[in-house]
């Protein structure tokens, strides 16, 4: 009997050390790969740094402490993070891993943007949870140019190898500095944001129950703010694809429609830009979003802007408005509805039933808008055939007085002008709404 005993007990300690013997070295292992990953962004000439770094193997919960990471690249952010917990934590491969549940907590991530203009945008993110994850171990190089869009882009190529059931944030909070004196610094609040269904790329679902935002609004000798409250904010069904292809800095050929977005929804806006000016807008619907990566060039835009702030030359703002012409070719909404809009100024209420897209019509419906020299009412206004895209054409073009198109009345009523046909016209113009030619400058 005492030799049976005996035997239990070396057992029972045998086994308690190869417990243990194999916890340690899970955890090494575990240890080992964080830091490779912040061993890359050492490699890179990035900083990158951590503290404790723990193991529980019953669990499989891998917990990180105090991380700061500082990249090479000036475009990516600088973060800092108080706590990392991954639960569930397994490698199906030597390149991924994966976790049933992710907690983050104490998320600070700072970007200095260069171009077009110096600016400064600290975001703060007390938590963040994410269930079902499963990401590569470590990250793609960063190969980028120094360009806000070139910093888009590889975000989105990032974001593109991740996946997750869910992702949770209760609360971001933004600072923008754009400099002493210059307009766009200011403070904006995120609550409620959840997004479901993360699939490489594609995102079924993403919400924001409410944003907040206060900015600065530079004006010689005149300071003022616009404070804006944007509520039950959703977007469906969006595919980074193609816009990763349209932000490709070797350019995209693909000259297809590609949808990046289902629906893009809004419950209700609120901005006050100066005492005594406000806007209220209730319900906004955008359906069906798309764009063609051969002419959606924002980089090719930006490119033209002047770096040293400096208005543009005639010849600049011409090449200008094409690049924006070819932007606007290759951007489609399919329907955008605007609900009731009232403005509210020092003059008085302005009101405004709806204003409804589809394709190329655009309606305005129930304006009533006071006027100095009285009350303007009308219950619709129409244009038929609009294109943005010739009409970035025209601007340039109509300066000359021999090019500006005039309006004749239409054959088929005699309630509408139209523009005839030109070279900055690809098809008629309708105007519906008024018995006289002046309802162009409308």
């Amino acid at each position: 009997m005492k030799r049976i005993l005996i035997g239990l007990i070396v057992a029972a300690v045998l086994g308690a050390g190869g417990w243990f013997g194999f916890n340690l070295y899970v955890q090494h292992r575990a240890t080992s790969e964080v830091e490779a990953a912040f061993a890359q962004i050492r490699a890179s000439g990035g900083k990158a740094s951590h503290g404790k770094i723990a193991f529980e193997l019953s669990s499989r919960t891998l917990t990180v402490e105090d991380i700061n990471v500082e990249p090479a690249q000036s475009q990516l952010a600088n973060v800092k993070v108080a706590k990392i917990a991954a639960v569930g934590v397994r490698q199906p491969d030597e390149r991924h891993f994966s976790a049933d549940s992710i907690d983050v907590s104490g998320v600070e991530a700072t970007f200095t943007y260069t171009e077009p203009a110096k600016l400064k945008a600290n975001y703060k993110i007390p938590q963040i949870t994410a269930r079902d994850f499963s990401a590569p171990i470590r990250g793609a190089e960063a190969s980028l140019s120094g360009s806000i869009i070139d910093m888009y882009r590889f975000m989105l190529a990032q974001y593109a190898t991740v996946s997750a059931s869910s992702i949770a944030v209760p609360t971001v909070s933004v600072n923008v500095d754009a400099g002493t004196g210059n307009a766009g610094s200011g403070d904006y609040v995120y609550s409620g944001l959840s997004i479901q269904n993360v699939d490489h790329g594609k995102i079924e679902t993403a919400k924001t129950d409410r944003i907040t935002y206060s900015i600065d609004l530079a004006q010689p000798g005149k300071p003022t703010k616009m404070i804006g409250e944007l509520s039950g904010l959703a977007a469906t069904d969006f595919n980074s694809t193609a816009v990763r292809a349209a932000l490709d800095q070797q350019g995209a050929s693909d000259d297809s429609f590609h949808r990046i977005y289902r629906r893009i929804s809004v419950n209700s806006y609120m901005v006050t830009t100066a005492p005594g000016v406000r806007l209220q807008v209730d319900g906004i619907t955008f359906d069906d979003i798309a764009i063609r990566p051969s002419k959606f060039r924002p980089a090719e835009i930006i490119a033209l802007v002047p770096a040293d702030g400096s208005i543009p030359t005639p010849a600049q703002s011409r090449d200008m408005m094409e690049k924006v012409a070819d932007f606007f070719e290759g951007f489609q909404i399919g329907k955008v509805e605007i609900g009731k809009q009232t403005i509210e100024t020092p003059q008085g209420t302005g009101r405004l039933g709806a204003i409804k897209y589809d394709q190329d019509n655009i309606v305005l419906e129930a304006l009533d808008m006071p006027l100095p020299q009285g009350q303007l009412k009308m219950e619709r206004f129409a244009l038929k055939s609009f294109s943005a895209a010739n009409l970035m054409r025209w601007a340039p073009a109509s300066e000359r007085p021999d090019s500006r198109p005039r309006l004749t009345r239409c054959s088929a009523c005699s309630a509408c002008w139209k523009v005839p046909r030109s070279r900055a016209w690809s098809r008629p113009t309708r105007i519906r709404g008024s018995s006289s030619p002046s309802t162009r400058s409308a």
